[in-house]
C-alpha cells in the first residue's frame, strides 16, 4: 500500500490608513490539499483535491475620540473533487466506486 498527501497554505495581509480616522485591513488566504492512496495491486483507493480561497476585509472609522465604527466582510470559495473506492465482500469481492465533485461560495458581513 502506498499513499501521499500534500498541504499548501498561503496567507497575505495588509493594513492601510488612508486618513487620520480610517484603518483598512485586508487578508487573502489560499489553502490546498491533494492526496492519494493505492492498494498493493496499485488500484486507487482514494484520490482527492481540496482548495479554498478566503478574503476578509475590516474597516474602522474613528469619528470621535473613544467612538469607533467597525464594519467588514468575508468571502470564501471552496472546491473538492476526487474518488474513493471500497472493496465489499458480497460474497465475492466487489469494488464500490464513489466519485465526488463540489463547489461552494460563502459570504457575510458585519457592522
Amino acid at each position: 500500500m502506498k499513499s501521499g498527501f500534500r498541504f499548501t497554505h498561503l496567507n497575505l495581509g495588509s493594513r492601510y490608513t488612508p486618513g487620520p480616522h480610517w484603518l483598512v485591513t485586508n487578508h487573502v488566504a489560499w489553502s490546498g490539499e491533494t492526496g492519494s492512496s493505492f492498494n498493493r495491486e496499485n488500484v486507487a483507493l482514494l484520490d482527492q483535491n481540496y482548495g479554498e480561497w478566503t478574503w476578509r476585509g475590516d474597516f474602522s472609522f474613528a469619528w470621535r475620540q473613544n467612538r469607533t465604527l467597525e464594519f467588514g466582510g468575508q468571502f470564501r470559495q471552496l472546491h473538492q473533487s476526487g474518488l474513493a473506492r471500497q472493496f465489499v465482500y458480497s460474497p465475492q469481492l466487489t469494488p464500490a466506486l464513489d466519485v465526488f465533485r463540489g463547489t461552494a461560495n460563502q459570504g457575510g458581513g458585519y457592522v
